[in-house]
């Protein structure tokens, strides 16, 4: 995707339990859209002052 870089997916299994990530770095301008019910529990962001993080959706701007 356009200004997506270092795109990479990580799981991790301990018996049955199991979990999967998806790191990438974003380039301003973008946006990233959350979707599903994965809740924030499972979202991580770290972002300059380009970036807003908006609260009630989990999406984040940067311009």
């Amino acid at each position: 995707p356009a200004n997506i870089d270092g795109q990479s997916s990580v799981e991790f299994r301990l018996g049955i339990l199991n979990t999967d990530y998806e790191c990438m770095y974003i380039a301003a301008p973008n946006q990233f859209f959350t979707e599903g019910d994965g809740g924030l529990i499972n979202l991580s962001f770290t972002h300059t002052d380009r970036c807003t993080f908006d609260q009630e959706t989990a999406d984040l701007t940067c311009v």
